[in-house]
């Protein structure tokens, strides 16, 4: 990894914050604000069993399944009318059924590590979930239904088969954290350019063949992951329009657009060789 140029834009910051925000500094407290916005740092009581969770269905706000063979999430689980985060991880669960849209009150979703290999379409129910992570499965597409989450604020799809994504995803307008990163993805939809406050866009470790010039709608963005994205061999100048962007990973190989070169000193961007 190297870094080719690196000048902060407010030179008054003292040199160890400034030294901070320039490495984004946001990024590594991502967590302490989920647990501040999303209420998921021990308010709740956590379920460990879904069985007993069943026992008193009425109580569950929080049910964390993990190290569990099950194969696929049962049905009852809609009977937790209450529950506002489900996690599940490494519990070798290949699908989730159609109830899983019943869940009005779910504000986090995680299935993870597991063997996931579809989302229903009744995913588009959930109305009030503001994350949502399918990271570490084996999805090779996702339902048009998912850009009905307009409340969704941090969306997780890395490390899967995708090899497209449904443009529904432009309708995501609260989402600001997109991860989708290691997938086999070789374009991104044109309607990526609708996400009116999206921060940190990860893309890297895939297939793609080049990318949108809608990108270059992405205003608020903050940090862009394009390092080895596969056979593309340029960026495109829209990019240049991203005035806030302040981190930017990208290959050796790939050929920077002179508007942006000429920003450099307003952003860092790190070279992967």
């Amino acid at each position: 990894m190297q870094v080719l140029r690196l000048m902060l834009k407010t030179v008054y910051i003292p040199t160890v914050a400034g030294w901070l925000r320039a490495f984004n500094f946001q990024r590594a407290i991502i967590w302490l604000c989920a647990c501040t916005i999303f209420s998921s740092c021990g308010t709740y009581r956590t379920y460990t069993s879904l069985d007993k969770a069943l026992q008193n269905p009425a109580a569950v706000q929080r049910l964390k399944i993990s190290n569990k063979n099950l194969g696929s999430l049962p049905a009852e689980i809609v009977q937790l009318q209450n529950l506002k985060e489900l996690i599940i991880f490494r519990s070798h669960i290949d699908s989730l059924p159609a109830e899983i849209g019943k869940l009005k009150e779910l504000e986090y979703l995680s299935v993870t590590s597991s063997r996931l290999q579809k989302v229903p379409p009744e995913i588009g129910q959930l109305q009030k979930i503001r994350r949502l992570s399918f990271a570490y499965n084996q999805l090779e597409s996702l339902p048009e239904e998912i850009g009905n989450l307009t409340n969704l604020y941090e969306l997780k799809l890395n490390n899967n088969f995708l090899q497209q994504l449904p443009a529904a995803i432009g309708k995501l307008s609260a989402l600001e954290y997109l991860y989708l990163g290691e997938n086999r993805l070789t374009a991104i939809p044109v309607e990526i350019g609708n996400l009116p406050g999206i921060r940190y866009l990860y893309i890297g470790k895939n297939a793609l063949e080049s990318l949108p010039v809608s990108l270059g709608n992405l205003v608020t963005l903050i940090e862009l992951d394009l390092a080895k994205c596969g056979p593309m061999t340029e960026i495109p100048e829209s990019l240049c329009k991203l005035r806030n962007l302040e981190v930017v990973y990208i290959d050796v190989s790939l050929l920077i657009p002179g508007c942006l070169q000429g920003r450099m000193g307003h952003f860092q961007l790190i070279v992967k060789d």
